[in-house]
């Protein structure tokens, strides 16, 4: 194996998950050996809480967004104002700012809000997403309290020659989305380019429970266009990766409201530069990385008159080093990382500047009896040249009944960790109201986990894992009208516990001609002000807004000689949308059903399909006084190719 895949291979299993996952339906990764002429290491399987999405969905989910993927294959609640609208979420109670998204392991957040619209960001551009809870997101990023989402590239090269892929869409509501990419690879490199575009009017129909009579009126003022693009160059010594969205949108009225003229224009790139070499002694790895990050909000409305664009800019230097003793089954990394954010907005009184330098420490250890993986992360950051808290994490992973030739896995996890965010370039520099002497968001959370997984006779797969986790953050920050003048400003006010279990299953195999696959996730959180004082009103010991205590979804295919039909049902809880817990949205459900072909022989690589989403017309909200669509149908072809290198 060239050293060169060595380095991406060891990488991607012992130093993050982040954008850089396999497309596979197993979560736990076992040890494998990595060789090569000079060099043969341990990589030690995954300690962590990582659900990776499986390949088949991702596909499936090729022309919608990040949001909708994780919405409908995860325990993840995503706040959608609608389709093509703003879509933001927080993992296990916790805040969209809290939550970070990273690229190919870069953080994707704004520097001025601190949040992502995952709108902007369509799984078309990506090969691969996954979720990460717990405490292992320290090692790329500060601030994710609850846990963290991946997007992405793979290195796993593509076959020599020529190959890429193409597919067409259409659908209700005036929906239309397309895009090509294309790979090839030589001896010595690898490139990869792609182009995605969506668009739609997302002129549905739907009930205004707000009117008397609760006519059927049809959403107005709601198109949305998408554009975006990747590069990607792949070489033995570095690698250059790219992304770029463009999404323009109206901003369609609330149930509440008659008319509608606002409109919104999203800008995101990212550049990144990676070089690599293996030292000698080979055990000795150097990685050096550089990233360039631009995001622009372009915001106008008509009624009252605004005219707002905001741009962010990031530069990030990462050096990482890493050391390996394979004999003892020890690997250790150290991580530089420096952070220059600046933003430029009319808002703001001037242009704002934020540096973050930060260490981070890695080590891992596996006892020769191969039951104990033990897992150490240590990150430090500076601020504005002030040290921030210092943060640790620890992880732990037991498997009594290890056999090297097992094929069934019974296994403890646990994990204790320390966070904390610094407060945004808004919360302390926007023009009204903003707050420079606030303080940072500080917690601490634990969580245990017990899994079994089994490889049967006959190709079925069995996954299997309860998990429950305990967050405690303090000095949460809050915007809030002032007493005296009205005006809205940032303040540490709260004190929040999040507390909750986790329940996965999943059963695949084949056999024969068929193919067979049942998942089903389950998700219970209570995330409550635990505040204390007369300052915090009715609104103490409640559980936060838009925090459902229940979420899960349950998903079965059967294929049979190319054909192939999915069912997956959607469960979301109640949600209160006042502090006080007075009021509400009701508990909803939807069901989507696919049916497709892929062909084989001559029409090798191409596939049709149609799909019907939210089959049985729920009527809901996702957010209050923003309605969701009903029933719709989409269909479309995709078509992958090959061009051998002779």
């Amino acid at each position: 194996m060239r050293i060169a895949w060595l380095h991406i291979i060891l990488m991607l299993c012992c130093t993050t998950a982040f954008g850089q996952v396999p497309l596979d339906s197993i979560q736990r990764i076992d040890t494998v050996e990595v060789s090569s002429n000079s060099v043969k290491l341990i990589v030690f399987r995954n300690p962590f809480n990582i659900q990776i999405i499986d390949s088949t969905d991702k596909v499936y989910y090729q022309s919608s967004s990040l949001g909708n993927l994780l919405q409908e294959n995860t325990g993840v609640y995503i706040k959608s104002y609608g389709p093509g609208a703003l879509a933001t979420t927080g993992l296990r109670g916790m805040g969209a700012s809290q939550t970070k998204v990273f690229w190919n392991g870069i953080p994707m957040n704004s520097g001025m809000n601190g949040t992502i619209d995952l709108t902007n960001l369509p799984m078309g551009a990506f090969d691969g997403a996954s979720v990460s809870l717990g405490g292992n997101t320290i090692q790329a990023g500060s601030g994710s309290f609850g846990g963290a989402i991946n997007v992405g590239s793979i290195p796993i090269p593509p076959p020599k020659g020529l190959s890429g892929l193409a597919w067409y869409e259409v659908g209700s509501f005036g929906t239309h989305n397309t895009a090509l990419k294309l790979s090839a690879r030589t001896d010595k490199l690898t490139g990869k380019i792609g182009f995605l575009y969506r668009r739609a009017r997302n002129d549905f129909e739907f009930r205004n429970t707000t009117l008397f009579g609760e006519p059927i009126q049809k959403q107005q003022y709601a198109n949305f266009v998408q554009y975006a693009a990747i590069a990607e160059l792949y070489s033995k010594h570095f690698n250059i990766m790219s992304f770029v969205s463009k999404t323009d949108r109206q901003i369609p009225p609330t149930m509440l409201s008659a008319n509608s003229f606002q409109n919104q224009s999203d800008w995101l790139g990212l550049v990144k530069l990676e070089t690599r070499n293996l030292l000698k002694p080979s055990r000795h790895i150097l990685y050096f990385e550089s990233t360039y990050k631009f995001d622009e909000i372009y915001y106008k409305s008509k009624l009252p008159i605004i005219d707002s664009k905001s741009q962010t800019h990031a530069t990030i230097a990462q050096i990482r080093y890493g050391y390996f003793l394979p004999k003892q089954d020890i690997i250790f990394q150290a991580k530089l990382e420096h952070t220059s954010l600046w933003a430029v907005t009319n808002n703001f009184s001037g242009i704002k500047y934020q540096p973050v330098s930060g260490f981070v420490g890695i080590s891992s250890y596996r006892t020769n009896d191969n039951k104990w993986d033990l897992n150490l992360i240590l990150r430090q950051e500076l601020v504005y040249s002030q040290l921030s808290p210092f943060l640790p994490s620890f992880n732990i992973r037991y498997e009594p009944f290890y056999r090297d030739t097992s094929k069934q896995h019974f296994y403890l996890s646990s994990n204790i960790f320390r966070n904390y965010r610094y407060p945004t370039l808004n919360d302390r520099y926007w023009s009204i109201g903003g707050n420079p002497d606030l303080q940072q968001e500080k917690g601490w959370g634990t969580e245990g986990k017990i899994g079994y997984d089994k490889s049967f006779k006959k190709g079925l797969r069995l996954e299997s894992s309860i998990n429950a986790y305990y967050l405690d953050v303090q000095n949460w920050i809050l915007w809030l009208p002032e007493s005296s003048t009205g005006i809205w400003t940032p303040e540490n006010v709260r004190r929040v516990k999040s507390r909750g279990v986790e329940a996965l299953l999943k059963l695949d195999g084949k056999r024969n001609n068929w193919t067979y696959r049942f998942t089903a996730n389950y998700h219970f959180n209570k995330a409550t002000n635990e505040t204390e004082g007369t300052s915090q009103g009715a609104s103490s010991g409640k559980l936060l807004i838009y925090t459902p205590q229940h979420l899960g979804n349950i998903s079965g295919m059967v294929g049979f000689k190319g054909y192939y039909i999915q069912y997956r049902q959607h469960l979301c809880g109640k949600r209160y949308i006042t502090s006080d817990n007075s009021q509400s949205l009701d508990a909803f459900t939807t069901g989507d059903l696919r049916i497709g072909k892929d062909f084989g022989g001559k029409l090798k690589g191409l596939s049709v399909y149609v799909s019907a989403d939210n089959l049985w017309n729920a009527q809901y909200q996702n957010i209050a006084w923003r309605p969701m669509p009903g029933r719709s149908y989409t269909g479309g072809v995709r078509y992958e190719f090959l061009v051998k290198k002779k």
